[in-house]
């Protein structure tokens, strides 16, 4: 007799097939090259599915998991870097947190300008 697979409790139909268990990869075991092969292939996904654990705009976040069924490209991790990283700034800016590294300098109107050299010239 044929085994049934798992139905949905509410509606009845069946349920998918579950997806294959993938083992863990020992990198412990690997020689230096085989390391590093590993780490050329994985890298990219492994970029995206840093961006996935962070907290981002629901845009940013179905942009990166569009990307899930396929490999990604550098072009596209590396637009989706500059676009988390403008998020994050104009969400710093908003707190109050000046940006690391940018260096803002204060407006000076021609008005306030001639008026400090003049207060520094007395």
């Amino acid at each position: 007799m044929k085994q049934a697979r798992a139905c949905c409790p509410t509606c009845g139909r069946t349920l998918p097939k579950p997806a294959a268990a993938v083992a863990p990869t020992d990198t412990a075991s690997m020689s230096d090259a085989e390391l590093f092969a590993y780490y050329k292939r994985t890298a990219l996904i492994g970029d995206a599915l840093f961006y996935l654990k962070l907290e981002i705009s629901p845009e940013l976040r179905a942009r990166i998991e569009a990307l899930a069924p396929g490999k990604p490209s550098k072009a596209d991790l590396s637009s989706i870097a500059e676009q988390w990283r403008e998020e994050r700034r104009a969400l710093e800016l908003a707190a109050g947190i000046p940006s690391i590294g940018v260096y803002v300098s204060p407006v000076v109107t021609p008005e306030a300008a001639d008026s400090e050299s003049a207060e520094i010239a007395s």
